[in-house]
Parts: C-alpha cells; structure tokens; sequence
C-alpha cells in the first residue's frame, strides 16, 4: 500500500502544479499591458516646434516694394513673435505679431537698396522670427515695459517656455527661446524710399 500512496502522492502533486501554472499563465495574460493600455503607460512625448519660411516672399499687388511673407509653425495659436530684420544699412523690427490659425504674416518692404557707383543694387534682408515667455530686450530695440504671452500659451508651453523644443530652440539661462532666421534678395528694380513702410 505504501507504493499506491506515494503514487497517489506524486500524481496530486503533479496535477497541483499544472493547475497552478495554468492559474499564473491566466492570471498573466488577463494582467498584460496590450496596444491601448501600453500607449497610457507611456510619458507624453513632447511636441516639436518649427518655423518654416517660404522660399520666396510674395510680392503684394498694387504696393511696389512691398512683400508678404506666410511663415508656417506649430507653435500654438496666440504666440507672440518678435520679427527683426537685418540687412547691410543695419537692423529693425519688434514686437509683437501673433500665431493665427498656424501662420505668421510678416511684412517685408524693400527699402535698403544700396547704390554702388551709380547702380542700385536690391537688397539682402535676414527675416528673424523670434519666440519667447516675454519681449522687451531684443536686438537694438529695448522696451521699457516686457510685454508677456498670454495665458493659454503659457498654459501649453511653460512659464519660462521649459516645454518648447525644436531644432531652432536655443536655452537662455532658465529660458527657452526659439529663434529661426532666412535670408531673402530683394531685386533692384522694386526699390522704394527708405521711408516707405
């Protein structure tokens, strides 16, 4: 009889632990992250934010000189920019202009020619398209007062900008700045007075 129970034995014991295995295997699926569930374990990727010029400003009709420039971002509506403008006679521009509906309409007259030796010559400007908490210290322009974004915007990038990133986003002591810049040939022949805006 000894032998029937040490085989009785081996045999519940054996079919114990199937059980038990099975019972993990079950447990293990019903309990594994799948597709969905596995997308809200993960942390938020943070968004990309770009500018992109167009490769040509737009001539605007009827107003010799004058340019459009339709500059596409992500960035979110309502953000404030600061445009600045450089060419060889020097540099200008401010605050603020806003993200509408995913563009930026920055204007662009022709009004720096230069005369070499009798000839004019159109001019070279560098459109620089700025991003930041706040304005007032930029280029040549200071601002008495600092001028700040508003509240939805701050509400999605961060007070001091810390959830702005991209390839044009520069960090500034506590701050993150975005800062994009292209460069457009403005021809000679729709110069107009440097007076002209």
């Amino acid at each position: 009889m000894r032998r029937t129970d040490a085989r009785d034995r081996i045999l519940v014991g054996s079919f114990a632990l199937v059980i038990a295995v099975a019972g993990i295997t079950v447990a293990l699926v019903a309990l594994w992250p799948r597709g969905s569930n596995q997308s809200a374990l993960r942390p938020r990727e943070q968004p990309v934010y770009v500018v992109t010029f167009p490769p040509e400003p737009i001539p605007v009709d009827g107003q010799l000189g004058h340019y459009s420039i339709p500059v596409t971002t992500n960035l979110p509506a309502g953000t404030l920019v600061d445009l600045e403008y450089t060419d060889a006679l020097g540099e200008g521009g401010g605050c603020c202009t806003q993200v509408i509906s995913g563009v930026l309409q920055v204007p662009l007259v022709n009004n720096h020619c230069v005369d070499k030796n009798g000839t004019p010559e159109g001019s070279d400007v560098t459109v620089h398209v700025v991003a930041a908490p706040k304005f007032g210290f930029f280029g040549n322009q200071k601002s008495m007062n600092s001028r700040p974004q508003p509240d939805d915007v701050i509400a999605v990038l961060g007070p001091n900008f810390e959830d702005l990133n991209g390839p044009d986003v520069q960090i500034r002591g506590e701050t993150r700045v975005l800062t994009a810049s292209k460069e457009y040939q403005l021809p000679a022949d729709t110069c107009v007075s440097p007076y002209s805006h």
